[in-house]
Parts: structure tokens; sequence; C-alpha cells
């Protein structure tokens, strides 16, 4: 049995999968919110939503990880390990592979931002919160109105056709699984709002071929996150990370509803769940004994 833990609020991802691909699964795949667990029968236990976790909320999601690692139990995301976005951010800036740079908005960085930036929120998936500001006075004014919004530096990932690429895989346990590539014209891409044949075959291969793998997986492993789903472009061919998010909606029924990219979805929808299945059938504890 999969527990899938999340906020209260959040639980439609897995739902949403459950309901529209995989209704037979209700029986080996459970959403439960951190707010209503009580029980913990012997299974998997997948903690997603970390990054929407408050610190009470997170400590005493520490405090039933630990319960469940006592007892055996196979556990996917520590609640306080994981990595959440501006740790990720500033982690890869640092070791060269984000060429773009985060902060927090107390951080003296006057002399060190590189312009163009925007604002977003530090632990929410609502995109940005500003257009790109190019100036100091810009962005005094912009933070008047959001005062705990990350500073973001713009990270140009057009490609030669004009379009923007956010390129998505999930990591589910061991198995990196190429998810999508989203094109649009505009720099903050939410979906895919250009898609026709090219574009298809594009997308189609990079799921067949999965070619960033091994550099993703490596990603994972340094965010500490063994389930989520990582959105990411290509600047002059090196990923540039976006995020990590621990509670993606993965397959819904408006995957269906667009027909030119249905493919896309049934693609992936196979992998998924064999990965799932996977972690429900695997003897091993992958959590790792560390303290809090």
């Amino acid at each position: 049995m999969i527990f899938y833990l999340t906020h209260k609020k959040h639980a439609y991802t897995m739902g949403c999968y459950l309901e529209t691909f995989a209704p037979d699964l209700a029986d080996r795949i459970r959403p439960v919110s951190y707010q209503e667990i009580c029980q913990t029968p012997p299974g998997t236990y997948i903690f997603a939503d970390v990054e929407r976790l408050k610190v009470k909320e997170a400590l005493r999601a520490s405090r039933l990880w630990h319960s469940l690692e006592r007892a055996g139990h196979r556990l996917l995301n520590h609640p306080r390990r994981s990595m959440r976005r501006y740790r990720l951010l500033k982690s890869l800036h640092r070791q060269g592979i984000n060429t773009f740079n985060v902060f927090r908005p107390w951080e003296r960085l006057w002399n060190r931002l590189h312009y163009p930036v925007f604002l977003r929120g530090e632990n929410d998936h609502r995109g940005t919160m500003s257009d790109l500001i190019s100036t100091p006075r810009e962005l005094f004014r912009a933070q008047c109105r959001h005062r705990k919004a990350l500073i973001t530096e713009f990270c140009d990932t057009r490609g030669e056709d004009g379009l923007y690429r956010k390129y998505s895989a999930m990591r589910i346990g061991e198995s990196i699984l190429p998810r999508h590539i989203f094109f649009s014209k505009h720099w903050m891409i939410k979906n895919a709002d250009v898609c026709d044949d090219r574009l298809l075959a594009e997308e189609l291969d990079y799921l067949h071929c999965n070619p960033h793998e091994k550099e993703l997986r490596a990603i994972f492993d340094l965010a500490r996150i063994e389930y989520g789903r990582i959105d990411y472009g290509l600047y002059n061919g090196r990923i540039q990370v976006w995020e990590i998010n621990t509670n993606p909606s993965v397959l819904t029924g408006d995957s269906l509803q667009i027909d030119l990219r249905r493919v896309v979805a049934e693609t992936f929808a196979g992998p998924f769940r064999a990965a799932l299945l996977a972690l429900d059938e695997a003897p091993d504890v992958v959590a790792e004994r560390s303290p809090v």
C-alpha cells in the first residue's frame, strides 16, 4: 500500500490521477492529509507537499517520519531534510549548475544582482508575482507590494525559433521519467500554449530518449527528494532548474482534452504507473537514518 501525504487542500493531485487514469489502483494508493493521519499501517509513505509545510507542521511530520522509519516502512521525501526552492536554487548556483542566482528580500544584494529579475513566492506554485524588473527603483516598488517574495535573476532560455521551453521530469523512487515539454512565446510558462506537429515530435522524442536522466538524478539526490517533478530549461545546452514540486499534478482529465497532446499523456501514463507500483513492491527501505 502507498500512502500519499499532502496538505488537506492539495490532495487533488494524486486524487485526480486515481479518478481519471488509474481507478483500479484506488486500493493500492491512498491520499492522506498530514492533518488527518492517525493510523500508520505497513506500506510506502510518500511525504508530498513538503514545501508547503510550515515550521510546526514540518516538525510534526518529522516526528511521524521517524516513527515510521523505526517501524521499517519505506519512506520518500524527508519533510525537513528535503530542499525547498530557495535552498535548492542557491545550492545549484553555488555549484555552477544554475547560471542565475536567487535572493531573499533581506539579503545584502544591491551590488550583486544581475538584472532583469522577477519576484515569486518562496514555497508556492502560482508562478511569478511580477513582470521582469530592470532597475533597482522598479525592484523597490515591486517589493513594497510583495515584501516576502524571492528575488530571482532572469535566465533567458529562449530557443532559436523564438520559443521558450519548460522541460519537466519526475522522480518516483529510483525512476527518472520525462513528463513533458511546454512550449510558449512567453518566458513564464504555466501551460503549453504553442503546439504543432513539429513541437509534438520534439516532445515525444524527449519522453522516449530521456536525454537528461543522469544530470537530473544528481540534482534530485542533491535536493534529497525521492518523489517530485523538476521543472527546468536549457541555456547554451546546460540545465537550468526552476524548481522541484513535491506534490505535482501528474495526469488529470485535462491531459486528454487537447487532442494533439493526448499522446503525450498516454506515453507517460504507463511508465508512471509502473514506477508507482515498483515502490509498493520494493522490499528495501529508502529512508536514510539521520538526525532531524
